[in-house]
């Protein structure tokens, strides 16, 4: 079936952060009277394809919401999809439920380190990555991305150097990359858990924005595709981005090595992890077996969003310089030559309610950065565009 990813749906009245006037107003001081363009958190503005929509609406219908339990066919599920888009085979006892991605590195964090030790991560990343290190009582360590060629790339003696000189425990890794939508190459990833290997670090990988490859020319490769590497390797994913259901708060952890696992499953123990949300099972499940032909079509309207913002830039704005991604739907753009602060920027756009993200967000290393969520309708985006543009105009009219 043809998916229409240019409808647009109004979430004002439900208490989705991205969306909701009173959260919003709160958080922004945005104003609640004008139209707002919200382009910040990671979720989409996409309906949830019509299968997941089916076997939720069936469930509702009982009228009933009890205490759940995980299903074998959870499980093959996640098999099949690992063959079949990632040509990994797994088995069922190397995976487990947990209940979103950012809580499962909290709980990670504390099995797996001990107060005061160092844990790696490389700038510019997801902002909890280092949220979780430090609320943990934990030693942030940062190997900076090297800014080349309006891409990133790794610094591959540094990354060591961090490891060596800092006794590094923890490597957490984000791939593909997110703010910056970079799919490593399968080289890049040996090189890693080679380095991390030798120097007998655990690597906990985010793999949750995999299923986003927009750029068909590019193969993403999961750190699973290296077995050789499985003693000291914890993957962690979900289909929430994907296919736009986070609030399930429904992901899993794919642990191969069983005194990894061994540990893992005592974490989630005496913390009390148990029975799974009632939606987020059969919504995984129904993702994972009906929404290939979704997920196709998604990729390649995120593709053609996100050459509008690129081409967008380019012409009307070119003085900020939108990143290459290859993934997910976030535009990492350089406002450097602008000569404003991120906070400038900010108050810049927010006058205008835009929100968006920004370095700052990012743990470092991206202090003339801000991300664009183009996961939207063309409609909204091209509107968002212009809306960033009249900003743009207002500010150099006062200078």
């Amino acid at each position: 079936m043809k998916y229409n990813f240019d409808e647009i749906v109004d979430r004002s009245g439900t208490y989705d952060r991205k969306w909701n006037i009173e959260y919003l107003t709160q958080t922004y001081q945005i104003n609640p009277h004008q139209k707002i363009y919200s382009a910040w958190i990671g979720d989409t503005d996409f309906k949830c394809p019509v299968e997941v929509v089916d076997v939720i609406k069936k469930r509702v219908e009982t009228n009933i919401y009890g205490y759940n339990y995980v299903p074998a066919q959870f499980y093959q599920s996640i098999i099949k999809w690992h063959q079949e888009r990632f040509k990994v085979n797994l088995q069922p006892s190397w995976i487990h439920l947990t209940y979103g991605t950012v809580g499962t590195l909290y709980y990670l964090i504390q099995e797996f380190s001990n107060p005061q030790d160092r844990i790696l991560v490389q700038t510019p990343v997801y902002g909890p990555f280092g949220e979780s290190i430090i609320d943990n009582n934990r030693i942030l360590v940062c190997n900076n991305l090297l800014y080349r060629d309006n891409s990133y790339q790794i610094d591959f003696t540094d990354f060591e150097n961090q490891i060596i000189n800092n006794q590094v425990k923890i490597f957490i890794f984000c791939s593909p990359h997110n703010p910056g939508g970079i799919v490593w190459s399968k080289q890049d990833l040996k090189k890693m858990l080679t380095i991390c290997q030798k120097h007998q670090v655990l690597v906990i990988a985010d793999e949750v924005h995999r299923d986003l490859i927009i750029n068909q020319e590019v193969t993403f490769t999961s750190c699973l595709a290296f077995p050789e590497h499985y003693s000291h390797l914890i993957v962690c994913t979900s289909p929430n981005k994907a296919f736009n259901f986070g609030g399930f708060k429904t992901s899993y952890v794919v642990i191969p090595d069983e005194t990894l696992t061994t540990r893992f499953l005592n974490c989630m123990k005496v913390n009390r992890v148990t029975s799974p949300n009632t939606f987020g099972a059969i919504a995984l499940m129904a993702a994972y077996d009906k929404g290939a032909d979704y997920l196709a079509q998604l990729n390649a309207y995120l593709w053609n969003n996100f050459v509008i913002v690129k081409e967008f830039f380019q012409t009307e704005l070119p003085f900020c310089q939108v990143m290459h991604s290859d993934a997910s739907f976030f535009a990492w753009i350089n406002f450097a030559e602008t000569g404003l602060t991120a906070e400038e920027l900010e108050t810049l756009f927010l006058k205008k309610n835009i929100i968006l993200s920004y370095g700052k967000d990012f743990v470092q290393n991206g202090e003339f950065f801000f991300r664009l969520n183009f996961g939207c309708s063309q409609v909204f985006l091209k509107e968002l565009l212009l809306q960033i543009k009249a900003a743009f105009m207002e500010w150099e009219g006062k200078r």
